[in-house]
């Protein structure tokens, strides 16, 4: 019976001990199984000012993805602090004249005509609701760059004429919109008084593609309880979502709206809310004169040789698929009616504007002083500014901020457009719906390549491709 108990005692003793072996070796296990799945022959990551496993939701995905900023699943139900910051600028609030709604923009013309009559009647009328774009990275989200933040406020903008809502921006961050574009049909701009009053969270919903259903369920009982929206989104088109809610759903079909997604109405909608203000226009006539016609390329390299993306980011365009891009200009420039264009050029990588500059000498030009900046990762100090220093000062990210909308509008002037994968460069397509060759390379093996050309149809079907392959290219 002793040596029974004995062994009892040295067993219980023992448990620990073989706990923490086991653990040990599952855990040596999952880390040789996850080496062995890694692709070694990728290129290298570039040396980051943060690590990406520290803030998950800086990660980046295709323009075809829907990103994921929020931190808890939960956090859309919580009310959210009011956080005052220094970068909020006091921007004294412009005198408003907006146009005629019985005069509708060109862009708007070409869409059904249902939906042009109710656009005239919704601009008329002043609705007891409000729907808010909402971007504050100080509030532990992300918006994204330029081109997701355009996406948002389209959408948005797009809901609350379904819903019967005024519509306003808030998005101070790093600079409003006012201090680029001046208000059309809509008066967009909201004061922080009429911020402060809000009493309703910001609902992030529309940042994450699993919950936008839920999102539309709540707009159409927002719609009859008359409830305010304050909501964040850079979703790439909630038109899917719109369909699985009935009365939102009837209202898109009666307006003839049920095959034109956010491609088709992006411009309508963008010249609803926004033209250049006067120092824009400025800015925009100084880095297009004695230029035109000009076609224009937007390429985002991302990898190592993007400069100013401030961490890393795996390839979006491999050097290895340049060739591409000069095959696709010196067939537009061989071209009667580009053979004395220009070539407009905006990038996030400096090598690769280099590179362009030096192969199209007497051609090339780009914004001048460019930054090579992404407009959401300014913001890192709102986010942890325990951890991560001020890149930059007020005045410098909001010059930068212009220097990046100047871009986009510049992009969507070309004759023709040659763009990588980006929102950024679909925006500027939307925008203006020329001509454009698309060139996106496989970010998960960089050996192949998709190419399509397009050109919009203005019969309420968005964009038309007309070409359509995809080309192998020598692995990295």
């Amino acid at each position: 019976r002793s040596a029974t108990v004995s062994v009892l005692y040295w067993v219980q003793k023992m448990v620990p001990l073989v706990r923490a072996v086991v653990t040990a070796m599952v855990v040596v296990s999952i880390i040789v199984v996850k080496q062995a799945s890694w692709d070694w022959s990728a290129p290298p990551t570039p040396t980051r000012i943060m690590d990406l496993e520290e803030l998950p939701q800086l990660q980046k995905v295709s323009q075809h993805q829907q990103q994921d900023h929020t931190q808890e699943d939960s956090s859309e139900e919580k009310a959210e602090p009011k956080v005052a910051h220094a970068s909020q600028q006091q921007v004294e609030q412009p005198t408003v004249t907006l146009k005629d709604p019985s005069n509708l923009p060109q862009s708007c013309q070409t869409l059904p005509e249902p939906f042009t009559k109710f656009l005239k009647s919704y601009l008329a009328t002043n609705h007891p609701t409000t729907f808010v774009y909402n971007c504050e990275p100080n509030l532990k989200r992300f918006c994204g760059g330029a081109g997701d933040r355009y996406r948002g406020v389209i959408t948005t903008l797009f809901l609350a004429m379904l819903s019967g809502k005024n519509y306003k921006i808030h998005s101070p961050f790093p600079a409003p919109y006012s201090s680029f574009f001046n208000p059309t049909y809509i008066n967009w701009i909201i004061s922080e008084q009429e911020v402060n009053d809000l009493t309703t969270h910001v609902d992030s919903s529309l940042m994450r593609l699993q919950k936008h259903g839920k999102f539309m369920k709540k707009l159409a009982k927002a719609e009859t309880d008359q409830q305010h929206i304050r909501a964040q989104s850079n979703t790439f088109d909630a038109h899917p979502f719109i369909w699985g809610e009935g009365r939102l759903k009837a209202k898109l079909v009666d307006l003839g709206m049920q095959k034109c997604n956010m491609s088709c109405h992006y411009a309508c909608l963008f010249d609803l809310l926004f033209e250049p203000n006067k120092d824009a226009m400025q800015m925009i006539e100084e880095t297009t004169k004695d230029r035109k016609p000009f076609i224009s390329m937007q390429v985002r390299v991302s990898g190592p040789w993007a400069e100013g993306l401030q961490i890393g980011e795996k390839w979006r365009t491999h050097p290895q698929a340049f060739p591409y891009f000069w095959e696709t200009l010196d067939g537009l420039f061989s071209q009667e009616r580009f053979r004395e264009a220009k070539l407009f050029v905006t990038t996030d990588a400096p090598k690769f504007l280099k590179l362009v500059e030096e192969r199209y000498p007497d051609r090339t030009f780009s914004t001048p002083g460019d930054q090579f900046n992404h407009t959401d990762l300014s913001e890192l100090h709102n986010l942890r500014p325990d951890k991560y220093k001020l890149f930059d000062s007020d005045v410098v990210k909001r010059q930068k901020f212009q220097l990046t909308l100047l871009n986009n509008y510049v992009l969507g002037m070309g004759e023709y457009m040659v763009m990588a994968q980006s929102g950024f460069g679909d925006t500027a397509f939307w925008r203006t719906k020329k001509e454009a060759t698309c060139l996106f390379v496989n970010i998960d093996s960089y050996k192949k390549l998709w190419k399509h050309q397009l050109r919009y149809q203005h019969a309420g079907e968005s964009v038309h491709k007309i070409e359509n392959s995809i080309i192998s290219i020598k692995p990295p």
